[in-house]
């Protein structure tokens, strides 16, 4: 009877030793891949920072953008007349390549106007959101830090296809950056 308790007893000790070492071993494991992740463009856009940060970029836009459309509406009626003058035979070769290179002037005018909007809006929508950025990686660090992590990433920039979770931190990083 003592034999077989003792094994009973060994048996018991030894799956409650591999249990306590696989627990113990899986732990340190995690312990030592803790990794974090968070997605800025999210916290960019949905945090009351971003979108306020956004909706103010877009009404310094808007008005310029009333006034390429029309530029561009302008262009396409210029090009539409001028398509229907030779195609109804009203207008002399020599009127129509001077129309055409007008029109081709203000094409060009136009793209420039276009591309130097564009490049307006990508410098303000960089200083506007810089400061938010700024505060969002240093929110993800602190937030990795205090929960030991090794390594917290972005998600969209890391191409991360896949995270756990537990490992996102946007939320906690968007309640950071709205304070």
């Amino acid at each position: 009877m003592k034999n077989i308790n003792l094994k009973i007893f060994s048996l018991v000790a030894a799956v409650a030793m591999v249990a306590f070492l696989g627990l113990s071993l899986e732990a340190r494991a995690q312990q030592q891949s803790n990794i974090g992740v968070f997605d800025l463009q999210k916290v960019l856009n949905d945090s009351k920072k971003g979108k306020a940060a956004r909706s103010g970029l877009e009404s310094k836009f808007k008005k310029l953008q009333g006034e390429l459309k029309a530029k561009e509406n302008e262009l396409s009626k210029l090009s539409g007349d001028l398509r229907k003058q030779v195609e109804a035979k009203t207008i002399s070769a020599e009127d129509f390549r001077k129309k055409d290179e007008e029109l081709k002037k203000k094409v060009t005018a136009y793209q420039e106007q276009l591309a130097k909007h564009n490049e307006d809006m990508r410098k303000s929508e960089e200083a506007s959101l810089k400061p938010l950025v700024d505060k969002a990686v240093k929110a993800a660090g602190d937030i990795g830090r205090q929960r030991g992590y090794v390594v917290v990433l972005e998600i969209q920039q890391a191409g991360v296809v896949f995270a756990a979770d537990g490992l996102d931190l946007t939320s906690e990083v968007m309640k950071v950056v709205d304070k």
